[in-house]
C-alpha cells in the first residue's frame, strides 16, 4: 500500500520532500493509533465546532450565489469542496487557524495538485515532468502553505507544551498525531507534518466526491428528502453523542456511493517482491493490485436491480452500514488493512 502511494502521488516531490518508505511499518505505525485511538472517539466532542466551520462557510456560499425565481443556484462540487475543506481544517487545526481563507483555500487544492502533478511525473522522465508539474500547479504553492503552517503550528505548541498540559492540550488532530512521538524532540515538525497532509488532506477529494453525489441524487430524487428529514429531526441529538444512528440517511449515501462510482477500485497494492495467489494467479514485483470495487457494486449477483437508485437498499432486511466492511462491500480495502 505505502509502495502505491508512493508512486501514485509522487511524495517526494509533491509534499515538501517526503521521503515515504515503501514497505509499511518501517517509519512506525504512530499516527495511526492516533487517529483511530485519540481522534476518532473525541469526534462527538468536536461536533459543535464543525457545524460552526460547515454553517459559516455555507452561509458565505448563498452570498456569493445567483438567486432565480427565488431559488439559490449553486455551482455544487466547488460549494461542496470548500465546505469539507473549512470542516476539515477545522477537526485538523482547531477553528482558528480553520477561519483562515488563506489555509482553507490551500486544503482545497492540495490533494488535486498532488494527484494532478503525480500523474505528470509518472508519465515520463523526471527531468522533464517534474517542471511540468510544478508550473500547472504553480510551484506547489498549496502544498507549501500547508507544510509551512502545519510545520510553525508545530513548534509553537512544542515550546508552549508546560503550558498547554496545565490549561489543556487543543482538541484537534494535529494535536493527536504529535502526542504520538516521543516528546524529546527527537523528531522533527517536518517529519510530523508529512504524516499530517497524507492523513487529513487527502481525504478532502474522497469525500467531497461523496457528498457531492449523494446531493445530486436527491435532487434526483426527491421522494427521500421527507423520510430522511423526519430521521434527522429525531435522531440528530443520539447521532452526536454516538456518532450511531440514522440508518436510513447512512443507505441513502451507500447506495449514492455504490452507484456513482467514487472509487471504481479500492486496495491499491505494489508487489514489492514476486507473490503468488492460493489460486495460481502470479504477480511479478512491480505490478499493482487491486479490488474492482466498481464492478462488484453493480454486480446482479450481489444486488437486486444493480443499475436502479434504492436509496434505502442498506436499511432493510439484512441492513447494513456505509462504513462495513464485507466480502461484498470493499470500499475500505480488505484484510488487514483497511480504512
Amino acid at each position: 500500500m505505502h509502495a502505491m502511494a508512493k508512486e501514485l502521488m509522487q511524495p517526494l516531490h509533491t509534499m515538501q520532500g517526503f521521503d515515504m518508505n515503501e514497505q509499511r511499518g518501517l517509519d512506525g505505525l504512530q499516527f495511526v493509533n492516533a487517529i483511530r485511538k485519540d481522534f476518532t472517539p473525541q469526534l462527538p466532542r468536536r461536533f459543535l465546532m464543525l457545524e460552526r466551520a460547515i454553517s459559516d462557510e455555507f452561509a458565505k456560499e448563498l452570498k456569493e450565489c445567483k438567486i432565480v425565481s427565488g431559488k439559490y443556484q449553486v455551482k455544487l462540487y466547488s460549494m461542496v469542496n470548500r465546505i469539507i475543506a473549512r470542516a476539515n481544517c477545522a477537526a485538523c487545526f482547531g477553528e482558528e487557524l480553520a477561519s483562515d481563507p488563506k489555509i482553507v483555500a490551500a486544503a482545497k487544492r492540495f490533494a488535486v495538485d498532488c494527484y494532478i502533478s503525480g500523474e505528470i511525473i509518472r508519465a515520463g522522465p523526471k527531468s522533464i515532468t517534474v517542471p511540468i508539474a510544478s508550473f500547472v500547479t504553480r510551484r506547489w504553492e498549496a502544498t507549501r502553505v500547508l507544510f509551512d503552517i502545519i510545520c510553525a503550528t508545530i513548534e509553537q505548541r512544542r515550546s508552549l507544551e508546560s503550558t498547554l498540559s496545565e490549561q489543556g492540550e487543543p482538541m484537534d488532530g494535529l494535536q493527536n498525531v504529535i502526542n504520538a512521538f516521543p516528546k524529546d524532540g527527537s523528531t522533527s515538525a517536518a517529519r510530523i507534518a508529512h504524516e499530517c497532509l497524507g492523513i487529513f488532506f487527502f481525504p478532502v477529494v474522497g469525500l467531497t466526491n461523496t457528498t457531492t453525489f449523494a446531493l445530486a441524487d436527491l435532487c434526483t430524487h426527491a421522494e427521500y428528502t421527507s423520510p430522511l428529514r423526519q430521521e434527522v429531526k429525531g435522531g440528530w441529538n443520539e447521532f452526536e453523542k454516538s456518532v450511531e444512528g440514522l440508518p436510513l440517511l447512512d443507505s441513502f449515501i451507500k447506495e449514492s456511493t455504490r452507484l456513482n462510482g467514487t472509487e471504481w477500485v479500492s486496495g491499491r497494492r505494489k508487489a514489492l517482491v514476486p507473490f503468488s495467489f492460493s489460486e495460481g494467479p502470479q504477480v511479478p514485483t512491480g505490478c499493482w493490485v487491486y479490488i474492482p470495487t466498481g464492478s462488484i457494486n453493480r454486480d446482479p449477483k450481489l444486488y437486486k436491480e444493480p443499475l436502479q437508485f434504492d436509496g434505502f437498499r442498506f436499511a432493510r432486511g439484512n441492513p447494513s452500514r456505509f462504513t462495513d466492511v464485507t466480502g461484498n462491500w470493499l470500499l475500505w480495502g480488505s484484510g488487514r488493512v483497511i480504512w
